[in-house]
């Protein structure tokens, strides 16, 4: 292969080694990710009333901080309204508000949600750190769900060798 090639836009080298390198980290984090996945579901069992207070705790603040949100937009939406034409200001009051809940939920889902997923994620880790697997909880989810033993079959076993 010349030196040309190697430069050229539709080289197939160029674009599909960037695409393999992607594909190996995302199926090696698919693997870790469907090997511990058991274990996960046994510890989220076992402290489920501490997740679901925080989880709950979490609903009522995102609730109590989207409309503080809301009501702070309202401010910049005021502004854009005095500066409105008099042929839109009958409406600019439901336009106002209609702004403003847009503006807040673009910023509920772009920091907000980001955030408490975050804290429930963090609550889940800070619970099960240092806590063995409960084996009563690992025998109720292997008695009442054939998928659940399925999932935990291929976790146990040994992950396949790479073919070369």
């Amino acid at each position: 292969m010349n030196e040309s090639s190697w430069s050229h836009p539709e080289s197939p080298v160029r674009h599909s080694y960037p695409l393999a390198v992607d594909q190996a980290g995302f199926g090696t984090a698919l693997s870790l990710v469907m090997r511990t996945l058991p274990y996960a579901l046994i510890y989220y069992c076992q402290n489920s009333m501490e997740i679901l207070k925080t989880a709950a705790w979490v609903v009522v603040l995102d609730k109590v901080v989207t409309v503080v949100v809301w009501a702070v937009m309202l401010i910049p939406t005021g502004l854009l309204l005095v500066v409105l034409p008099t042929a839109l200001k009958p409406g600019g009051m439901l336009l106002g508000f209609v702004i403003a809940a847009l503006f807040a939920s673009n910023i509920r889902q772009a920091f907000l949600k980001p955030i408490f997923l975050t804290m429930v994620m963090t609550k889940f880790h800070v619970v099960v750190r240092g806590q063995p697997i409960n084996t009563v909880w690992d025998e109720r989810l292997s008695g009442v769900s054939s998928k659940f033993r399925d999932l935990k079959d291929k976790a146990l076993a040994p992950p396949p060798l790479p073919a070369h």
